[in-house]
């Protein structure tokens, strides 16, 4: 995309916007529609989330489902694209590209980054997502926060620990119950299911 080209910090993105309108695929809206939850991310706000939702009939689908919608927060901004967003700005941006809907849950890491990642990250212009829980409280219903980074120097988010978090939010407990490793056991400490910011 033209966003990926950009490769600057400035100025920062107004609008994404597809060069042509799309219908929506009758399948995918009907999954929204019957869906237990919808997960948007983890990934690139602008060039990985926001497309999604840009087909004529997704945005009005994420309006009436009763599922909830569960958006997983980036640990590190992009360069061109997301400088100097904290948790607030991308769950603002998902707000916005909901048409005012606010995701029932924002999933946020708290674990810190460490010195090594952050100064290999740093290099490429990306840097730890602030998570500002005062100020995230106003686009999201709910915030979930928790320690979710893995142990790599390549930042991602720990597989186990996110997919037990996400199942107890969607409100799949014996979903999340099951799930093997020491993530479920360590999710299903967390009162009413969740670690509220």
């Amino acid at each position: 995309s033209a966003i990926d080209l950009r490769g600057v910090s400035n100025p920062g993105i107004k609008r994404v916007f597809l060069d042509r309108q799309v219908e929506a695929n009758p399948r995918a809206v009907e999954a929204v529609l019957q869906a237990d939850a919808v997960v948007l991310g983890p990934g690139d706000l602008y060039t990985s989330i926001v497309p999604n939702l840009l087909a004529r009939g997704i945005t009005a689908a994420m309006r009436e489902t009763p599922a909830k919608i569960i958006y997983v927060c980036n640990l590190m901004t992009k360069r061109g694209e997301t400088d100097g967003f904290r948790a607030s700005d991308f769950a603002a941006e998902i707000s916005r590209y909901l048409d005012g809907r606010k995701p029932d849950w924002v999933v946020v890491n708290t674990k810190p980054v460490s010195a090594e990642a952050q100064r290999l990250y740093a290099a490429e212009g990306a840097h730890p997502v602030e998570v500002d829980r005062l100020n995230l409280s106003r686009f999201a219903l709910n915030v979930y926060a928790d320690a979710l980074a893995g142990e790599e120097t390549t930042l991602r988010h720990d597989p186990d620990i996110l997919a037990a978090a996400v199942l107890r939010l969607a409100g799949l407990e014996d979903a999340a119950a099951s799930t093997s490793g020491p993530a479920a056991s360590r999710q299903s400490r967390a009162p009413n299911g969740a670690n509220p910011a």
